[in-house]
């Protein structure tokens, strides 16, 4: 299940949340695993066996690892993720609680052949849950080109649906589910928020209990 979300955050927030990481004081880092879009023990011998994988640069800038904040930031964009919670699941909104928080930049990239398409390697998202559900959110921080590609299989050799980066616009999603950013090839930067919950239910659970609860205000 992939839902995709637009306007559920208020619109002065998402000009904020703009103005903020393309301040030029604002603090990139390079990700732990080096300046990848993937981390060290990744196994890009079997990622790369798809023609269409690249492994862009990207600077990391983290808000949240497991209880600990790594950024004042993170409480402003708490409030961006708990708007588009209420927006998506109203009061089951509750029921998410975020596990790691942070900001992906990937910038125009010089690809091997420029009218070809190419994502990064795909992969599925660290999971949090024992006995809870691990969903994975992302927020799209600017317009830009540079898709978040979702796939039926781990070498992305499967295509089943393809997401344009629009600011303001949410994509909620299993985080078991292989998926990869692309580098943007007109844009110069490609900010996303990348945010992982866990929920004591599935999301399908939890669109059936948002979809029972529609039907009965409809009732009344």
């Amino acid at each position: 299940m992939i839902s995709v979300i637009d306007n559920s955050v208020p619109f002065d927030l998402v000009n904020l949340a703009g103005e903020m990481v393309f301040d030029p004081k604002f603090d990139w880092q390079m990700p732990t695993g080096g300046f990848s879009t993937v981390s060290a023990d990744y196994n890009k011998t079997e990622a790369f066996k798809n023609p269409n994988v690249v492994d862009s640069a990207q600077l990391v800038h983290s808000l949240l690892i497991g209880s600990e904040i790594r950024c004042p930031m993170f409480h402003f964009f708490l409030v961006v993720i708990n708007h588009a919670l209420i927006s998506e699941f109203g009061d089951k909104n509750e029921d998410f609680h975020v596990h790691r928080s942070k900001l992906n930049l990937i910038t125009r990239d010089l690809l091997p052949n420029p009218s070809k398409e190419y994502h990064n390697p795909p992969h599925v998202d660290p999971t949090f849950g024992d006995k809870r559900h691990d969903v994975s959110m992302l927020y799209y921080v600017n317009n830009s080109d540079g898709d978040t590609w979702f796939f039926k299989d781990k070498f992305g050799m499967e295509v089943e649906r393809r997401i344009s980066p629009k600011q303001g616009r949410v994509v909620i999603f299993d985080a078991h589910h292989y998926h990869a950013s692309s580098p943007p090839k007109k844009s110069s930067a490609r900010v996303v928020l990348n945010v992982n919950l866990t929920c004591p239910f599935t999301l399908s659970e939890v669109y059936k209990y948002k979809e029972e609860e529609d039907n009965l205000r409809l009732r009344r």
